[in-house]
């Protein structure tokens, strides 16, 4: 982890600190403390519980940062005590919280945190947040304790739940080992859990309040209440020490091969917004060199007009791209709102390859149940898309992410496609949770496959940041450049973080068979170019700089659409991530370090140890800024099998022939 503020722009487009966290040990027992949580909880060397922490959200689902003070760190030989207090206060309201946890050297964790509301504080959630982790646990049996004293048997989920797996918890214990269980206990109030996939989080959240109880809610001033959460080991049988050594010691593995029969690798889109059609026309050479094989261009009836389908038509026939349509129809006619979309189009002069049509009260979100507000059938609604443009593939599903989706799957017989978008920092911002949540896109895919009806899948326009906000009445602002959850803008869209995350993000939906990728934009909040905006950019203020990092990863995978997809496979793909695929008879593998640390990697399985290398890193950034071609000149020749890549370092190989 650098703390040169120069790379630190550079890795995450903003100067704000990076915290390093701060590793406890009790007994068998290790975890790491970080600005008041606890993140990978692991016994024996083996991740039981993701993350505890004691969360408050706002009324729009926004969660408060806490400000700590008052911090006592102190580890003993084999056991540890932390205590802090911790304040959350914005220009209406405030919260105080004291809190203390202790490991003991029996395995036994305790996380106390009593909390005061200085003045009314109104909230959607506040209280303990318990994160299970995926590996070793999808699919898998818990035992599940009721407030009441009585125990049952239940599973985590292994395709995504669209509601609550589990309900009425006071206590959740699952085998971590072969003989080795944890058991985390709840108390101060009734928990569920949720399925996180859902948001793109990796992990499984048991919660406190349920959602079954009104909310936003207000803790009245001078209210005072205490939760606690409590693990316990059960069962040791003294697993083998070597089990906890570091994983990060070791080199990755990374190995690439041949599939029989193999598929196309997806086409590659960007997003466009009609506030940035101006931006995106100052840099249509830009857009015209980074060739994607689609535009997505974003359109509410009743909110934009003719004029902004007239600029994105313009473009287009500059660009030679062709276009998408995600097009927002308000929930009234929905007949007479479709005929005026298309005479829009045709009056626009826009050719369209595509349609996506959602009705406006799906850009929100409903929880699952009985009974939905009135609105339009999507299947009629599809039929009359499907009349009003022949010859345009339709698609359907959701205009925002995949939570959307599948709490309302959509008819699939009238659709070409179906898709959903998805962003990372719903409920975190953090740089670990931004790249680990990378890990739910597999179960993603398989749960949207599985009610699919084998229709081609499409993705986004996706990207770290969220376009809007489903569960609120706004995204969150964030004026000065920092990691904010539910931000629009968010600073690492510039960094190399993001063109690692990208990376990943194409991985993990080539292996889940994604038709079609859409990410980021040319220029806004989700821009790929460095065209001047209202917000700052150190780094690029006031710059010739051309392009952001991650403009060379588009650049790249929209060259590579078509071409016959490879195997890959890490051995710690957390850490590292690849995809490849075969180019008149090269191999192209693109590796990227999805952690702040030095990565040693072997790749393994290559026909020819030649190869060159292009390099996307903190000491390659200039030159892959400058221009859309520095990406080209950062490349040298290499003797495989051994890499070693830098914070969120990207590399593409292709071997000699």
């Amino acid at each position: 982890m650098t703390n040169n503020t120069a790379d630190v722009i550079k890795l995450y487009g903003t100067d704000e600190p990076v915290q390093a966290m701060r590793t406890l040990t009790a007994g068998p027992l290790t975890c790491q403390f970080d600005h008041g949580a606890l993140r990978f909880i692991k016994i024996y060397g083996k991740e039981s519980i993701r993350n505890i922490a004691f969360v408050i959200r706002n009324k729009d689902w926004g969660t408060y940062l806490p400000t700590l003070s008052n911090v006592l760190v102190e580890q003993n030989e084999d056991s540890f005590i932390v205590a802090f207090d911790a304040v959350c206060i914005d220009e209406q309201q405030e919260i105080f919280c004291q809190s203390k946890i202790i490991g003991t050297a029996d395995g036994v964790l305790s996380f106390t945190t009593d909390y005061t509301a200085v003045t009314d504080f109104i909230t959607n959630r506040t209280g303990f947040v318990v994160l299970h982790p995926l590996t070793g646990v999808a699919g898998h049996p818990v035992t599940v304790t009721r407030p009441n004293g009585d125990t049952e048997q239940a599973e985590f989920p292994e395709l995504v739940d669209p509601i609550q797996p589990i309900k009425n918890i006071s206590a959740l214990t699952h085998e971590v080992l072969p003989g080795i269980s944890v058991c985390c206990d709840m108390t101060g109030d009734t928990f569920e859990m949720e399925d996180q996939r859902q948001w793109n989080d990796a992990s499984y959240k048991t919660y406190v309040r349920p959602l079954s109880k009104p909310w936003p809610y207000t803790i009245a001033k001078s209210e005072s209440h205490q939760q606690c959460i409590k693990l316990t080991v059960l069962e040791s049988t003294g697993q083998a020490a070597s089990s906890t050594l570091s994983e990060t010691s070791k080199p990755c593995v990374v190995t690439v091969s041949k599939i029989d029969n193999p598929a196309a690798m997806p086409s590659i889109g960007i997003g466009l917004e009609p506030q940035h059609l101006a931006g995106a026309k100052a840099c249509q050479n830009l857009i015209r060199k980074l060739a994607p094989q689609q535009l997505v261009v974003w359109h509410e009836l009743g909110k934009h007009n003719g004029e902004h389908l007239r600029q994105a038509a313009a473009l287009s026939q500059d660009t030679d791209i062709k276009f998408e349509l995600q097009a927002v129809i308000p929930d009234n006619d929905y007949t007479s709102e479709i005929s005026e979309l298309a005479d829009q189009c045709r009056d626009a002069g826009l050719t369209l390859s595509a349609i996506n049509v959602a009705p406006a009260i799906y850009l929100k979100s409903l929880m699952p149940g009985p009974s939905w507000p009135e609105v339009t059938d999507l299947a009629d609604l599809y039929e009359e898309v499907r009349r009003q443009f022949p010859d345009v593939e339709v698609g359907g599903g959701m205009l925002s992410f995949f939570t959307e989706l599948n709490r309302h799957r959509p008819p699939t017989d009238q659709l070409d496609f179906i898709s959903h978008a998805s962003n990372t920092i719903t409920h975190a911002s953090d740089d670990v949770s931004v790249t680990e949540n990378l890990e739910a896109i597999p179960y993603i895919t398989k749960t949207c496959r599985a009610f699919a009806n084998g229709k081609p899948y499409h993705v986004g326009p996706s990207s770290i940041a969220m376009r809007f906000n489903p569960y609120g009445s706004k995204t969150m602002d964030n004026p000065d450049n920092k990691r904010i959850a539910m931000a629009r803008m968010d600073p690492r869209q510039r960094g190399l973080v993001n063109s690692a995350w990208t990376t990943g993000y194409i991985a993990h939906m080539v292996r889940g068979g994604i038709s079609c990728i859409n990410l980021h934009a040319p220029t806004g909040e989700f821009g790929v170019f460095n065209y001047q905006e209202a917000w700052p950019r150190p780094g690029f203020d006031d710059s010739s700089k051309q392009v952001f990092p991650v403009y060379h990863v588009l650049a790249g995978f929209s060259q590579a659409a078509g071409k016959p997809q490879l195997l890959t496979h890490s051995t710690m793909s957390r850490e590292v991530e690849a995809v490849a695929y075969e180019d008149d008879g090269n191999w192209v593998v693109w590796i990227a370090n999805l952690t702040c640390d030095l990565r040693s990697v072997q790749v393994s399985g290559l026909h020819n140890s030649g190869a060159k290398v292009a390099t996307l890193s903190v000491n390659t950034f200039d030159q892959c800024t400058d221009d859309s071609e520095g990406f080209e000149r950062a490349t040298a020749e290499a003797f495989l099998p051994e890499l070693e890549l830098g914070p969120y370092a990207v590399v593409r190989i292709t071997t000699l022939a």
